[in-house]
């Protein structure tokens, strides 16, 4: 009997926020992840914001532009999404 799990890789769309109630980072990343990680690697990323929630909009259309690129969905979740890739799609992504 093989007891092995197959890896699974995603590619993920979302915004980070860093949770710290000084600052309030955030910022919106596409990342690769298989099933060892969260989050994984990072490979986009829109513009970095601190200390101003009146552009989370700004850091919505980026990604909202983004996942278009990358073929993710945000119709369930608006700031989160993700997909099931391959692992060939996920060495080119990360190789880009």
């Amino acid at each position: 009997m093989n007891n092995k799990i197959k890896e699974q890789y995603k590619i993920i769309a979302h915004i980070w926020y860093c949770g710290d109630n000084l600052c309030e980072c955030y910022q919106a990343k596409i990342s690769i992840s298989n099933d060892d990680t969260v989050y994984g690697m990072n490979i986009w990323e829109g513009e970095f914001h601190s200390g101003d929630c009146r552009f989370i909009e700004d850091a919505q259309k980026e990604l909202e532009e983004a996942a278009v690129k990358y073929n993710i969905s945000l119709e369930k979740y608006g700031d989160f999404g993700e997909r099931i890739i391959t692992k060939v799609e996920y060495e080119e992504l990360k190789n880009e």
